[in-house]
């Protein structure tokens, strides 16, 4: 049964947890759409994409649902920016080296010392989330 004020067709997940029919045929839906890895290749498809569940009420409400998709899903969250960093490396940075010596499609990178990752960014500490990713940072010179 559905909690009061929703019908079946709001809710994501069973009440142990487990998705329901329709988020699993999304989740398929969405596999399908993800891989591309070239220009050149699967023009319907994206490189990457992802797929969250959000807590709609309790404690950690806005708080990502992490149970699913499965931990071997190519649609996990965790894995959007390295899959995205790794689809502009294998287009841009291998795959043309001469631009990227040239400086045409340079590997950006973040300066370590940038205010951006002060205030403990990076885990989280300090009453702000941390990043999802590990950002590129140029090395010291």
């Amino acid at each position: 049964g559905s909690a009061p004020g929703h019908s079946d067709n709001n809710a994501a997940l069973r009440a142990g947890g487990d998705p329901v029919d329709g988020i699993v045929r999304y989740h398929e839906a969405l596999r399908h759409l993800e891989g591309r890895t070239d220009l050149r290749n699967a023009i319907s498809k994206y490189e990457v994409v992802g797929l969250a569940i959000l807590e709609t009420s309790g404690p950690n409400i806005g708080g990502t649902i992490m149970n699913y998709p499965p931990a071997d899903s190519p649609l996990r969250s965790e894995r959007f920016f390295e899959t995205i960093y790794r689809r502009y490396d294998e287009r841009y940075v291998f795959a043309a080296p001469l631009l990227a010596a040239r400086n045409v499609t340079p590997r950006i990178e973040w300066d370590a010392e940038s205010p951006l990752f002060h205030d403990d960014l990076l885990t989280g500490d300090g009453g702000r989330p941390g990043l999802d990713y590990h950002p590129r940072l140029k090395a010291s010179r």
